[in-house]
C-alpha cells in the first residue's frame, strides 16, 4: 500500500511568514493605546478643576516597565494623530513632549452646546422680537375682483329706450316743475318730540 501523503507537495504561503511580526505589531498598538489612555485620564482630571486652563503638557515615556520596548517616534506619531482626530490641538516639542489643548472646543461648547447658553440664546431671541400691539392689527384691503363687462359699450347717441318709455326732454321748465311738484318728505322726528294732537292750547 503506497503512502499518498508523500506525493503532496509542501506549501508555504508568504502570509504565514508574518505571523510573529503581526503579533509584535498588535502588542505595539496595545502599548500605544495604554499611553493614549493615560493622556485621556490626565485630561479628565484637569477638566474637573474649576477654572482649568484647558490644556496640558505630557511627556511620552521612552519605556514602560513590564512591557516590551517600543519606538518612541512611532508612539508620538500615533498619539498625535489620534488626539487631533478626536478634536484636540496638539503640538510636539522634541524630544518627547506633547502639548494638548481643547480651548477651541471650549468656545464652541459655551456658545452652542451648553444648556445654559441654549437657554440664554432662546431668551435673547424672544427679547429681540417686537412686543405684540394692544390695538388690533390693520386689516389689509382685500383685492376687489373686477368683473369685465360682457356687453359692448354704446355711445350716447346710439342709446335706444325700452319700448313703452317716452323720454322727457330735459328742459329748464321741466326741471323747475319737477322740483315744485315732487312731494316733500316730512322731517324726521326727534326722540321725545310730541305730535300736534298731544299739544292743547288753554
Amino acid at each position: 500500500m503506497s503512502n499518498n501523503g508523500n506525493l503532496i507537495p509542501p506549501v508555504l504561503k508568504p502570509s504565514a511568514l508574518y505571523t510573529e511580526e503581526a503579533k509584535m505589531d498588535a502588542t505595539r498598538i496595545r502599548i500605544y493605546n495604554r499611553v493614549l489612555q493615560s493622556i485621556y485620564d490626565k485630561i479628565k482630571a484637569i477638566a474637573r478643576i474649576p477654572g482649568n486652563p484647558k490644556e496640558l503638557w505630557h511627556v511620552v515615556p521612552e519605556f514602560i516597565p513590564g512591557v516590551p520596548r517600543f519606538h518612541v517616534g512611532d508612539a508620538i506619531l500615533y498619539l498625535a494623530w489620534n488626539l487631533r482626530n478626536a478634536g484636540y490641538t496638539v503640538q510636539y516639542t522634541p524630544p518627547t513632549l506633547l502639548y494638548v489643548s481643547w480651548k477651541a472646543h471650549d468656545a464652541i461648547y459655551r456658545e452652542q452646546e451648553s444648556p445654559w447658553s441654549q437657554v440664554l440664546n432662546a431668551a435673547r431671541g424672544i427679547a429681540q422680537q417686537p412686543a405684540p400691539s394692544v390695538m388690533s392689527p390693520i386689516q389689509k384691503p382685500q383685492p376687489v375682483e373686477v368683473v369685465k363687462r360682457k356687453t359692448a359699450l354704446k355711445k350716447t347717441a346710439e342709446f335706444t329706450p325700452a319700448p313703452g318709455i317716452v323720454p322727457t326732454p330735459s328742459t329748464p321748465a321741466n326741471i323747475v316743475n319737477a322740483m315744485y311738484t315732487a312731494p316733500t318728505p316730512a322731517p324726521a322726528k326727534l326722540p321725545g318730540q310730541l305730535n300736534e294732537k298731544h299739544v292743547s292750547f288753554v
